[in-house]
């Protein structure tokens, strides 16, 4: 199979490139230090159509370009945008009108009632990334033995607590409770299906930007450290760690295009599931790979590889 990108993928990835030259680069440690994203990063994301990249179906592949660019740069952004991609992708294939900006959150003990003809959601802990940005919550729930998609607004949630996690801070992550609140159920199995693809190939595709992103950060520090009156890639154990990293990222980056192009409703999403598996695998590896190359600098926040490091633990838990 031929992974060479295409003229409109090449045309992609230039001017994300570009856009996160100019943005991403200044705002993606200040937002992770303040723990959510610039609102002129999400602006400016609807302007250049990413939000728009699960609109008439959508193209696995060009959104997998697209994710995985992102997250070379910051990997919060990359989930952002894959979140909302998954939410669209579920509603469209439900025939429901989309149009907001959604957000997928993650339920810990979610329970389903009917009273009064209205479907009552109630959750004992669930968790909610980029909820500052949301008009909507999209998750996929099981009524009566058939799967289908549930909706709410964001403002139901009420009170919510703030919290930190290890990596992807800039994802704004609220914690708290839901009880007995409307929400609207639509579509059926294969409608969930799609939302699953994306989501999960949305994490597949981040990591795998964090392993890319991870393997140049260490390549290019071990060419610029000297030890011992030469660079550190003149060693030859600091050039058996680049070739595992750069074999890592690579495969992860194949493994992924490959999901991308060949998935379909009928394989229940087992090469998204690979795909995520192994770049996961190789973020993990690549970002632990590149901290130990920058030795005591690598846990300090003035080099990127300490970001990278967390991201790729915070995705392990996403997948």
């Amino acid at each position: 199979m031929d992974f060479a990108l295409t003229e409109d993928q090449k045309m992609l990835r230039d001017m994300i490139q570009r856009f996160s030259e100019a943005q991403l680069q200044a705002s993606a440690v200040a937002d992770d230090k303040l723990g959510r994203l610039n609102a002129s990063t999400v602006v400016k994301l609807r302007e250049l159509g990413l939000l728009g990249l699960a609109d008439d179906g959508g193209d696995l592949g060009f959104a997998a370009v697209a994710l995985y660019e992102l997250a070379r740069h910051d990997a919060a952004t990359a989930l952002f945008v894959g979140q909302h991609c998954a939410a669209s992708a579920g509603i469209a294939a439900a025939g429901t009108d989309a149009g907001a900006t959604f957000t997928v959150p993650v339920f810990e003990d979610l329970t389903l009632e009917k009273e009064a003809g209205e479907i009552l959601a109630s959750a004992s802990t669930f968790v909610v990334p980029f909820l500052d940005h949301a008009n909507a919550l999209v998750f996929p729930v099981r009524l009566s033995g058939r799967a289908a998609l549930a909706r709410a607004s964001s403002h139901v949630l009420g009170e919510t607590q703030p919290f930190r996690g290890l990596g992807v801070c800039a994802a704004a992550f609220e914690k708290g409770r839901l009880g007995g609140e409307v929400v609207e159920i639509f579509g059926d199995d294969e409608a969930v299906l799609v939302f699953e693809t994306w989501r999960i190939l949305t994490v597949a595709a981040v990591a795998a930007g964090v392993a890319r992103a991870s393997q140049e950060a260490g390549t290019l520090y071990a060419s610029e450290r000297v030890q011992f009156g030469k660079a550190l890639s003149e060693f030859q154990a600091t050039q058996f760690k680049i070739a595992n990293m750069a074999l890592r990222a690579d495969a992860a980056w194949l493994v992924l295009m490959r999901a991308a192009n060949r998935t379909g409703l009928n394989d229940n999403n087992r090469m998204v599931k690979t795909a995520s598996m192994v770049a996961i695998t190789s973020a993990l590896y690549c970002s632990d790979e590149a901290l130990q190359l920058h030795g005591g600098y690598g846990y300090t926040s003035e080099y990127a590889i300490e970001r990278y490091y967390r991201d790729a633990r915070a995705l392990s838990a996403l997948a």
